[in-house]
C-alpha cells in the first residue's frame, strides 16, 4: 500500500500499528497524519505518539477512544518523562527508532487491554 521508508514518525507508527492489528489504514488516513510527525514539525508533541494513537483508534474504530489514549499517554511519559519531541533529542540519532518501538507497543498493549 505505501513505501515505509517515505513515511514519517507520526505515519509509521499508526501504519505499523494497524500492521500489527490487521486493522485498514488507508492512504487517505496516512496523509491526513502527514502533518503530524516531528512533533507537529516544531518538535512539538512527539509525532510517534500522536500516530499511535491514531492507529489504536483506526485498530478500535474509536470505541473506548479516549481510555486508550490515555493509556498510551501516561505510558510515554512514564518511560520518557516527556511528550515533546524536542525533549526526546536523544532519540534522533538512529531516527526515533527506540520512541517508535515503545510509543507502538504501547498502544497494542493499551488496545489489547494488557494495561499495568
Amino acid at each position: 500500500m505505501c513505501d515505509a521508508n517515505s513515511l514519517n514518525c507520526c505515519q509509521l507508527c499508526a501504519y505499523r500499528l494497524c500492521a500489527k492489528t490487521g486493522a485498514d489504514i488507508s492512504k487517505r488516513d496516512l496523509i491526513l497524519l502527514s502533518g503530524y510527525g516531528d512533533g507537529l514539525g516544531f518538535g512539538g508533541t512527539c509525532g510517534a505518539l500522536l500516530g499511535a494513537v491514531a492507529g489504536a483508534c483506526i485498530t478500535v474504530k474509536g470505541a473506548g477512544a479516549e481510555k486508550i489514549r490515555l493509556r498510551i499517554i501516561m505510558d510515554f511519559i512514564e518511560h520518557f518523562s516527556t511528550v515533546n519531541c524536542s525533549k526526546l533529542e536523544a532519540y534522533y540519532k538512529d531516527g526515533c527508532n527506540e520512541v517508535i518501538s515503545f510509543a507502538i507497543d504501547s498502544a497494542l498493549k493499551a488496545v489489547d487491554g494488557r494495561w499495568k
